[in-house]
């Protein structure tokens, strides 16, 4: 991480997170929350929950930026108005855990919709042409992350939780803060 000098004094620059997600819609998000809320009883005081407002499916992750983050946002901006996608159900099925330092508790889809994928393939290239190419990871596995925690969860089926996709949304977060500000969202076609 940078730093820039005020009055002679180093000042720790906050890390920009850009990304590209699907949020649930208020129903699922609720779902979303009730599941976590049945785990409480599994989950130390050192688990990181993640704030219900945060839930979403990450299609593109564009990297960390202590620097030019106006630049980055125009071209994700660009590349992302490039794309037309269509609308698709979501539907999440499966409690589980990605290994990690500190094992992160997941939902996931046991079934990947299709037009979910082709978003993310018609996504690769104008990111790629627009400097992301080395974020861009080869496959793709959606997912809600819910908590950074000590213990990893066994894989588990769960009271599918669906919505319909109508859109997808560029994001940009502070490292190690709270919220998430939207910076431009575009529609999926065929919505309801």
């Amino acid at each position: 991480m940078g730093s820039s000098s005020r009055a002679g004094m180093a000042v720790p620059v906050q890390l920009q997170r850009v990304f590209i997600a699907i949020f649930p819609d208020s129903a699922a998000c609720e779902a979303i929350a009730d599941v976590v809320a049945s785990l409480e009883p599994a989950l130390s005081s050192s688990t990181a929950r993640i704030a219900r407002e945060r839930f979403h499916v990450t299609v593109h992750f564009l990297g960390d930026y202590d620097q030019g983050i106006e630049e980055v946002e125009r071209r994700a901006m660009a590349a992302c108005a490039s794309i037309e996608a269509t609308s698709f159900n979501l539907r999440l099925d499966r409690l589980g855990s990605f290994k990690a330092s500190r094992p992160i508790g997941i939902l996931q889809a046991s079934q990947v919709p299709a037009d979910l994928l082709t978003l993310w393939s018609a996504l690769r290239t104008p990111l790629a042409r627009a400097g992301f190419g080395q974020w861009l990871r080869p496959d793709f596995s959606p997912h809600v992350t819910l908590f950074h925690g000590d213990r990893e969860l066994p894989a588990q089926a769960i009271i599918p939780i669906a919505w319909q996709a109508t859109e997808f949304r560029l994001i940009r977060r502070a490292v190690g803060q709270g919220g998430y500000h939207e910076l431009a969202r575009w529609p999926l076609s065929g919505a309801s």
